[in-house]
């Protein structure tokens, strides 16, 4: 498949992966202490698309809700390296302030961008997370540090967006994306991460959005009021970040934080005129 190089999986004859890059999966910026990690195989069981099952040591199939039997990059590694497997995934729920996007079905067999695909993919690539070709060589996966809007899918069409709240895993191939061009990072990117979002996710009905004002009337309150509200409308945290000054949902930026922070508390202590 063009400079991609595919190999027969494991398991599931008469279907191919992208043969993962140790060394590119190490390089990738997910490689944390506390990050867990598995083995995957692809099975057919009967589906018209192999399953990418997470296993551990002897072949031990793994839940996604649990850390139990995930192990270390290096233990997954060398479990690969023993045969038997067809590449090796991260459990997202093992990595902090982590979010992971995947796009199926937009390269063709020569690693190109489909046509009707170039827009999403433009706008996927200037994410600017670490971007790397899926296993199926017709995906791309990417990585930044943020969280997903609450209020949105996490799958669309043929968009996935996972968090560290998320009972998911991804696999990764260590083969870069654009091809040939040197790896990403993984980068604090929440503002674009957004905009991505809002631009192509699905809201959920029945979830009101942040700063809605047809969903609630001005009412005098205390300062006691105010906090105690922001604390009990933690959107996933984001307010306790703001509040003890953690950054990483604004790119690092003093003035955003700021402002979003005053926004929040304006939204709860809004008085009638």
């Amino acid at each position: 498949m063009g400079n991609i190089e595919m190999v027969e999986a494991a398991e599931a004859a008469g279907f191919s992966v992208v043969r993962p890059s140790l060394e590119g999966i190490r390089a990738s910026g997910l490689v944390v202490d506390d990050s867990r990690w598995c083995c995957w195989q692809a099975q057919w069981a009967g589906r018209p698309k192999p399953a990418k099952v997470p296993m551990g040591v002897g072949g031990r199939r793994l839940s996604v809700s649990k850390a139990d039997g995930w192990m270390a990059c290096e233990g997954a590694s060398s479990l690969y390296a023993g045969g038997g497997f067809d590449g090796i995934g991260v459990l997202m729920l093992s990595l902090d302030f982590v979010v992971g996007l995947d796009l199926d079905h937009c390269l063709d067999a020569d690693g190109n961008v489909i046509e009707s695909m170039s827009q999403v993919v433009a706008d996927f690539i200037s994410i600017g997370g670490y971007c790397e070709v899926s296993p199926s060589g017709t995906g791309l996966r990417q990585f930044v540090r943020g969280c997903r809007l609450e209020d949105y899918r996490e799958k669309t069409g043929p968009l996935e967006i996972y968090d560290d709240e998320s009972t998911r895993y991804l696999t990764l191939t260590g083969t870069p994306y654009p091809l040939g061009g040197a790896a990403g990072k993984v980068v604090q990117a929440q503002g674009a991460l957004e905009a991505f979002i809002m631009k192509y996710m699905d809201r959920i009905p029945g979830v009101p959005s942040d700063l809605d004002d047809t969903k609630f009337d001005g009412v005098p309150r205390t300062m006691t009021e105010v906090l105690d509200l922001l604390k009990r409308h933690n959107k996933r945290g984001r307010v306790s970040r703001l509040l003890a000054g953690n950054l990483i949902d604004h790119d690092g930026d003093h003035s955003a934080a700021d402002l979003a922070l005053c926004c929040e508390a304006a939204y709860f202590c809004r008085s009638p005129l």
